[in-house]
């Protein structure tokens, strides 16, 4: 190529340059305006509405906790007829966890009645919860027995069971 030819090119490659220079600058400038233009309309809008007159007065927000379109009590499903409730002694306890320590388990357990109110027991083999004898502890299961009749406590259905019908998960609490 000759001195001239590279002359050429170097002028034609310096003007695309300061076109796309100047493109881009254009771009810059029109989106920070676009978001001025936001910020501007936020800080023109009052802080609070007041009612309108004849609008409907602000619902409570019980009412709206309350009739919660996701609750599992609405579904097609027709309501049986509900269990008859045992006294608390009979009601089976709720397992929140097992922890392995050496040769021996232990148990997280409460009476079903007393599991929102976060009062748990550590429970060994063999020792009472409510009527009901801890018969074996398991990494995540615990058997448990009451006149003879033996009942497996999953630790993961168990727990989840009490969340469900409290609305809450229940927590330890803190010293």
């Amino acid at each position: 190529m000759n001195r001239r030819q590279l002359l050429l090119v170097n002028i034609v490659l310096s003007i695309a340059a300061a076109l796309l220079i100047f493109r881009l600058a254009g771009g810059w400038s029109t989106a920070n305006l676009r978001y001025a233009a936001l910020e501007r309309q936020t800080e023109d809008a009052p802080a609070y509405l007041p009612p309108i007159s004849g609008s409907r007065p602000a619902t409570d927000t019980r009412v709206i906790v309350e009739n919660n379109l996701f609750s599992a009590d609405r579904n097609s499903m027709l309501i049986q007829a509900e269990e008859t409730a045992q006294p608390a002694s009979l009601q089976v306890p709720v397992v929140f966890g097992t922890i392995h320590l050496g040769e021996t388990y232990e148990a997280l357990m409460a009476e079903r009645s007393e599991a929102a109110t976060g009062k748990f027991q550590r429970v060994k083999t063999g020792q009472r919860l409510g009527a009901y004898t801890v018969v074996e502890i398991q990494d995540e299961k615990v058997v448990i027995e009451l006149q003879g009749q033996r009942t497996t406590l999953d630790v993961y259905q168990s727990a989840n069971s009490v969340a469900r019908q409290n609305g809450a998960v229940p927590s330890l609490p803190l010293r």
